[in-house]
């Protein structure tokens, strides 16, 4: 993607020189919240290696569901967790928690190794409750990111305050505050328990690395930038340095206009921006540019997802194009005209 010589960014840019590129926002988000300390690593992994058991074999799967029914449970079933699907390991880590009687009772019936022993372990449970915690929080800002719309300005907001949280978070740790974790104060206040030392300053660290983790993908994520004015032209206190002095004149006018400031507040940026070309066709020109460029492979992951949905095993004979652009188009079809030429046209006299 990326390669000097032959990477699809160097070709695009040999036609289109004055294109820039990004890296996806959602997989920086991603590789920002990857890394985990040794001990809430293997946490993470037995906590895998339980539902990988329980989940390998149809046999087993179905004692649970049983099991779950007899307990009178919410739930009947676990969830798996895969790399490649990031928003599954908050899912997959609330649904174990939430079952995890079920499970220790599953898991000490029907296998011979000391899998079921974490569930005995107060301190083991305190630290799930914190993982499926703090990644439940994780993917709200992931799903936050996502969208057809979604532009620079409003995917930097987001990661800003999760970091703005993550500051809030360790100073609750700090404080042994725990009520900001949900299924951590939970357990804590129905066990009437509370967190050691050791694990209050291991939730510390790991908030602590998650907030580095997001800075150094996201360097930039915390510098005034000249494309303020795209954001919001009305708050320009000074000119910003990519605009010439007949644009920034232009940019004044802008702002000074009553008009355009009530047609700013009932448009998005870009229909603001596009609504200007007739009037300040430069300055329009200059905002669309920093406007236009994806900043996620959002749309590529939709296109992908809606081909696998639409061309399964069931339909591998099937032309998807005109399918794809049905299921992907952000137009609205006229069904009524639509249906009125059809009939018209099978209707007609031979």
């Amino acid at each position: 993607m990326v390669g000097i010589i032959k990477g699809v960014i160097t070709r695009i840019k040999e036609v289109a020189p004055k294109c820039n590129n990004s890296h996806c926002v959602l997989h920086r988000h991603a590789l920002a919240i990857k890394k985990l300390s040794p001990n809430l690593k293997s946490v993470l992994d037995v906590a895998d290696q339980c539902v990988n058991f329980i989940k390998s074999r149809p046999l087993k799967t179905r004692l649970f569901k049983k099991l779950c029914e007899e307990m009178g449970s919410d739930h009947q079933n676990l969830l798996l967790r895969t790399e490649i699907r990031w928003l599954s390991r908050g899912k997959v880590l609330t649904r174990l928690f939430e079952m995890r009687d079920e499970v220790k009772i599953f898991l000490k019936e029907h296998t011979k190794t000391n899998l079921f022993e974490g569930f005995h372990d107060e301190n083991w449970l305190i630290k799930l409750a914190y993982l499926s915690d703090i990644f439940n929080k994780l993917n709200e800002t992931n799903l936050g990111l996502q969208g057809k719309e979604t532009s620079i300005f409003q995917a930097n907001d987001k990661i800003k305050v999760l970091i703005g949280k993550l500051d809030f978070w360790v100073e609750c740790v700090q404080e042994n505050d725990f009520s900001c974790f949900s299924n951590l104060n939970k357990f804590l206040y129905e066990n009437e328990s509370s967190v050691t030392p050791i694990n209050t300053e291991e939730i510390k660290d790991h908030l602590i690395n998650l907030k580095s983790g997001l800075l150094s993908h996201f360097p930039r994520i915390n510098e005034d930038s000249d494309n303020l004015w795209v954001q919001n032209p009305f708050l320009i206190q000074k000119k910003p340095k990519e605009l010439s002095s007949i644009e920034y004149e232009n940019l004044l006018e802008v702002k000074s206009s009553s008009e355009l400031k009530i047609k700013f507040e009932s448009l998005t940026i870009e229909e603001f921006w596009i609504a200007m070309e007739s009037d300040y066709e430069q300055l329009s020109i200059k905002a669309i540019t920093v406007l236009l460029p994806f900043t996620t492979s959002y749309l590529c992951e939709t296109g992908f997802s809606a081909y696998t949905k639409t061309k399964n095993k069931f339909r591998n004979q099937l032309n998807a194009a005109p399918d794809l652009r049905i299921q992907l188009s952000g137009i609205t079809p006229d069904l009524k005209t639509i249906m009125k030429k059809t009939v018209e046209r099978f209707q007609s006299s031979h």
